[in-house]
C-alpha cells in the first residue's frame, strides 16, 4: 500500500516540529509521502486527496490529529495509521504503541499488517 504522512507540526507543544527532520528522513526511507500541515482544514484536505488515490494516511501528531482524521478515513473507507508525536497519545497507548519512539511506528508500516478498531460517532 502506498502510504501518505499527514505531519501536524504544532502537536506535543512543539515537539513534533522537532521531531520533523528525523520524522521525513524515517518516512522517506519507507517510501512514504510526506504533507506538513498548516492547520486541521488542510491536513484533512491532504488525507481526502490521499484516500481518493487509494493511498493509505499516517496521522503523525496526537489524538487531536488522529480524531480529525479517523472520521475521514471511516467516511471514506480509507485506512489510517498513526505516529504518535502528541503530548497526550491516549489512542496510541491504547494501541501499545511506544510512545517514547515514536519512530519505531514508522517501520510498522514495512510490515503491511492491518488491523481495526471501532469507531464511534456523536
Amino acid at each position: 500500500m502506498r502510504w501518505t504522512a499527514v505531519v501536524n507540526p504544532s502537536a506535543g507543544r512543539g515537539r513534533t516540529r522537532k521531531l520533523l527532520p528525523r520524522l521525513t528522513d524515517a518516512f522517506e526511507r519507507v517510501d512514504v509521502d510526506v504533507s506538513v500541515s498548516t492547520d486541521f482544514d488542510d491536513a484533512r484536505a491532504t488525507a481526502r486527496r490521499a484516500f481518493d488515490a487509494g493511498h493509505g494516511v499516517v496521522a503523525c501528531g496526537g489524538d487531536g490529529t488522529v480524531s480529525e482524521l479517523a472520521g475521514l478515513a471511516a467516511e471514506t473507507g480509507g485506512v489510517l495509521a498513526m505516529v504518535p508525536t502528541g503530548a497526550g497519545n491516549d489512542f496510541a497507548r491504547h494501541l501499545g504503541l511506544d510512545l517514547r519512539r515514536p519512530l519505531e511506528a514508522v517501520r510498522l508500516l514495512e510490515t503491511g499488517r492491518l488491523g481495526s478498531v471501532d469507531l464511534g460517532r456523536a
